[in-house]
């Protein structure tokens, strides 16, 4: 298989989470883009950190104004992460002032784009699809590879046997087309063998330290 096309075999309803403190907001983002795509609901940092730890996100609606944590703290405390996967997810602003202050400071922040309240269900179709095209031809294989990771994580923790298998196979290709570690093999040969504590383990390493080359020896081929 040619390495360009090494994204395109898992082919999949892109996950949006969207992140706001009034509920109506939330509810609205939701019947705009529930046609699309497969949307998530949080109310509060807490629950947003929840639901990227359990579930393959794409790209986040990020509330700027939200007690406890602004969504400004929030998208800092992401791209400080040493997790690969979090530093680089695709965020949009939602606020309420479209001034020249917020475009600043969202220029600033590193967030992708912004959106003004009321949300206009066109602007934000059109924005949240520009985003995932633009971050689907920017993917690289080293990104690429530990997104799926990541998403395998997820799945030997529901223990979700058809996602595994597709996702091992995924892996395979990966590791056939750019000879990336040995790891590989053996986080697929344990989620397969359902002995997911030892398939986690070794991700949540490989996660940590942002590797996947043959330095990297867990010691876990048994």
């Amino acid at each position: 298989m040619p390495k360009e096309e090494v994204a395109e075999v898992v082919r999949e309803r892109k996950t949006i989470l969207a992140i706001d403190d009034v509920l109506t907001t939330l509810t609205l983002i939701r019947k705009i883009l529930e046609k699309d795509y497969d949307v998530c609901l949080a109310k509060s940092a807490d629950s947003a950190l929840y639901i990227l730890n359990n579930t393959g996100v794409d790209l986040i609606l990020l509330d700027m104004e939200m007690p406890t944590m602004s969504g400004l703290d929030f998208m800092g405390r992401l791209r400080e992460s040493k997790n690969h996967y979090y530093n680089k997810m695709p965020i949009i602003f939602v606020t309420s002032h479209g001034t020249k202050d917020i475009l600043v400071k969202v220029t600033k922040s590193g967030a992708n784009d912004f959106i003004v309240k009321p949300v206009n269900p066109k602007i934000i179709l059109q924005k949240v699809a520009a985003i995932l095209r633009h971050g689907k031809k920017e993917l690289s294989p080293h990104d690429y590879l530990l997104k799926q990771l990541h998403l395998m994580t997820i799945a030997c923790k529901s223990g979700n046997n058809a996602r595994i298998e597709k996702l091992a196979a995924e892996l395979k290709t990966i590791k056939y087309n750019y000879g990336t570690d040995s790891q590989i093999d053996i986080v697929c040969r344990k989620a397969l063998n359902f002995d997911y504590p030892a398939a986690i383990r070794i991700i949540n390493t490989l996660l940590k330290h942002n590797l996947y080359n043959t330095t990297l020896n867990s010691g876990d081929d048994d």
